[in-house]
């Protein structure tokens, strides 16, 4: 019986010992495994620098990349592309900035001096990015980008929408 009893204590006194470890390791160790479990892709970048006004001429659509700093778990890559964008000044000091990708089916979309075209189905659109024509496959118009001058320089928060659909549903927005 003497056994028995020092058996239970010994039983006890191992599980409290292991109840208190645990209490105090698992939180400790909860900040290095949370980017391990996490939803680990994250992008940064609330406005992009899309160059001095003098770089975009009347008239001519000129692309320009967007990047953004990606976190993954403890690791941040710097310049990340996650998209670009057209700029197209107009006569007025007025721009208008539009997503390269096509609201169809998210081809890339090339550019002229008369308008865009998607390569993959035949979208067109014209330099505002209105759709053309009755049978254009693209359910909407190129999606344009909020944009601001400070300083001489142009900036835009870039959002990707989803293609395929009537309404603009963002897909990731870096803000």
């Amino acid at each position: 019986m003497a056994n028995d009893r020092r058996g239970f204590l010994e039983a006890t006194a191992k599980l409290c010992g292991f109840t208190i470890t645990g209490a105090v390791t698992i939180p400790a160790l909860g900040p290095l495994i949370h980017p391990l479990l996490a939803d680990s892709v994250e992008f940064d970048a609330e406005e992009t620098a899309l160059g001095p006004l003098e770089r975009f001429p009347i008239g001519v659509p000129v692309k320009v990349p967007i990047t953004a700093n990606r976190r993954d778990g403890w690791t941040t890559t710097r310049g990340v592309p996650i998209g670009a964008v057209y700029v197209i000044r107009g006569d007025n000091e007025a721009y208008r900035v539009l997503s390269t990708t096509c609201p169809h089916l998210g081809c890339a979309v090339a550019a002229s001096n008369k308008g865009f075209n998607c390569p993959c189905h035949g979208a067109t659109f014209t330099l505002d990015g209105q759709r053309r024509g009755d049978d254009n496959p693209s359910p909407r118009n190129m999606d344009p980008m909020e944009h601001t001058v400070r300083d001489g320089v142009l900036y835009c928060r870039f959002v990707a929408y989803r293609p395929g659909e009537e309404k603009r549903l963002p897909v990731r927005s870096t803000g």
